[in-house]
């Protein structure tokens, strides 16, 4: 009787012993399986962000170059157009030299140096 009875506590009390541990084991488990999770998930939205970052630089990135571009393209054409000025007015020049002797060309700039200066002297 005595020691059936105590065999019985005894193994009921093993029985909730095995049954805490496996819910402890359990528990455990979950929290680092959610551990785990947790951390995957951060790794996956630090991943996101550095794309999204470097999408933003490579675009603000392919922005400066069209700038650059156009800067070029701007620089180019006021090149080309004062090129084609100095051409035009080389071509002015030899004109008139062709039409006038260089130093009547010379001459009249002389006078018309010398009279507009006079003129400001006047004011």
């Amino acid at each position: 009787g005595i020691n059936a009875e105590y065999g019985e506590e005894e193994r009921r009390r093993k029985e909730e012993e095995r049954k805490r541990e496996e819910e402890r084991r359990n528990e455990e488990r979950e929290r680092s399986e959610e551990v785990e999770r947790n951390k995957r998930e951060q790794r996956r939205k630090k991943e996101e962000d550095r794309e999204r970052l470097m999408d933003r630089e490579t675009e603000a990135e392919m922005r400066r170059e069209r700038e650059r571009e156009r800067e070029r393209a701007k620089e180019k054409r006021e090149r080309e157009r004062q090129r084609e000025q100095e051409t035009e007015k080389q071509e002015r020049e030899r004109k008139r030299e062709e039409h006038w002797p260089k130093e009547i060309v010379i001459l009249s700039r002389h006078w018309i140096e010398k009279f507009t200066t006079r003129a400001q002297k006047f004011r």
